[in-house]
């Protein structure tokens, strides 16, 4: 029909300027959207992720919140529900967004996102097993190289080295991660496990982090820390 048709231009439009950083311009389309029709899909979602754009989060919550409305359980609903209540800073309301988003089943759009989401919350508070869980999943689902990276350095965080020794390998060359930042894992695998005595580990160590060129200012402390270990 001919209405449809108009809001899925109206929505175009916004998208377009959500994409050129002109938020109050695609509120305004995402608003007019859905004066026209108030159960526009793609009119809610916009909405909401300007709001987050302009940092606007308890709007955003509400806005999660009326979505929901029209589309009770959806995983992509609950998933920017958690982001506006990560936004407010109030974790455990966005920890339970998260997890009502999974839900919807694995094969709801939003639910591999919620995952990834849910993982970084359970990093920030040291849950490294819980995370890894969920990256794996997230890996399952999505088989991006990039949500691999993340269960890797998750893995390893949990005590899972033979995990994050086979996603460091797979993800050689596949510059979902920066090549040094791999072949500094390595090492970090190599010296935890080694047992005195094992020069043959070391030594490879040592390869990898002299390798292991340009790392962020984060990580060179890391580097140095296990240089000397390895030396020592």
């Amino acid at each position: 029909s001919v209405l449809p048709a108009n809001v899925n231009l109206i929505v175009a439009r916004g998208e377009i300027y959500f994409s050129q950083q002109e938020y109050e311009r695609a509120a305004y389309q995402a608003f007019l959207a859905l004066y026209i029709h108030p159960a526009a899909e793609p009119a809610h979602l916009l909405q909401i992720r300007t709001a987050l754009a302009q940092d606007r989060p308890g709007l955003a919550v509400l806005l999660a919140q009326g979505y929901l409305l029209y589309y009770p359980g959806s995983a992509l609903g609950y998933k920017l529900l958690g982001d506006a209540r990560v936004a407010e800073g109030n974790t455990d309301l966005a920890l339970e967004a998260y997890t009502q988003a999974l839900a919807a089943g694995e094969d709801a759009p939003g639910v591999g996102d919620a995952l990834i989401a849910r993982a970084a919350l359970y990093e920030r508070a040291r849950r490294y097993d819980l995370a890894r869980d969920d990256l794996d999943r997230a890996f399952r689902l999505t088989g991006d190289p990039a949500v691999r990276a993340l269960r890797m350095q998750a893995a390893y965080r949990a005590g899972s080295l033979a995990t994050a020794r086979s996603d460091a390998e797979a993800l050689r060359g596949t510059g979902a991660i920066p090549e040094a930042e791999i072949q500094l894992l390595q090492a970090r695998i190599l010296v935890d496990e080694a047992r005195a005595g094992d020069t043959a580990s070391y030594e490879r160590a040592l390869t990898l982090l002299d390798a292991a060129q340009n790392l962020p200012p984060d990580l060179r402390p890391i580097a140095d820390e296990y240089r000397a270990r390895t030396l020592y």
